[in-house]
């Protein structure tokens, strides 16, 4: 049980804390904000010491949220270009003008379908989870597709970039890529089927 000062705290810690991560989009900094943000607010419930459950779910809970600021910036990015995007209604709310949501695409008859037809395939795997590679990447790679992925050190353990697939590190860098293979069709279509 806490008071309501230290609650107003820890919400204050939280706010704080995804403000700044939500800057850095490439790069998962939230145990490191929480730790400074804890010790200047006097608040002790996310991080270190000790992992409990209650500190868990906060950390999934915020890595979720930024790892979905992380997709809207990137489609808002990308939308420009002709970015169609396949997935939940929140899409639809994300408020970017412009954005071709086409609803949720099923796993076993859709997504083939989508990945064959996708001149470049997206991937945004989430900034929390670097050790892991998840399956989008086996999916796109299965379907002979062409595909953008922020690098993550485990992906970039197991795939040569502009052999396998191609990487990009930043909004712009994946900004620039996309404009640049979206105009080589054949280069696309050598490494999908390389992949």
């Amino acid at each position: 049980p806490h008071d309501r000062d230290v609650i107003g705290r820890m919400l204050l810690v939280l706010e704080e804390a995804m403000k700044e991560q939500e800057g850095d989009l490439f790069r998962f900094r939230l145990q490191e904000l929480l730790s400074g943000l804890e010790r200047r607010h006097r608040v002790s419930f996310v991080f270190p010491p000790g992992m409990d459950t209650e500190k868990e779910t906060w950390a999934i809970r915020m890595g979720t949220r930024a790892a979905m600021r992380q997709r809207v910036e990137v489609a808002r990015r990308l939308t420009p270009l002709g970015l169609a995007v396949w997935g939940p209604a929140e899409w639809a709310k994300t408020g970017i003008e412009g954005l071709d949501w086409r609803g949720e695409a099923s796993w076993d008859a859709d997504l083939p379908k989508v990945l064959n037809a996708s001149a470049v395939n997206v991937n945004v795997s989430k900034i929390q989870f670097d050790t892991g590679v998840g399956p989008r990447i086996f999916e796109v790679l299965a379907c002979g597709g062409f595909l953008l992925s922020n690098r993550i050190p485990a992906i970039a353990d197991l795939f040569e970039d502009g052999k396998d697939l191609v990487f990009y590190d930043s909004l712009d860098d994946l900004q620039a890529k996309a404009r640049h293979w979206l105009a080589r069709p054949e280069a696309r279509a050598e490494i999908g089927a390389r992949a």
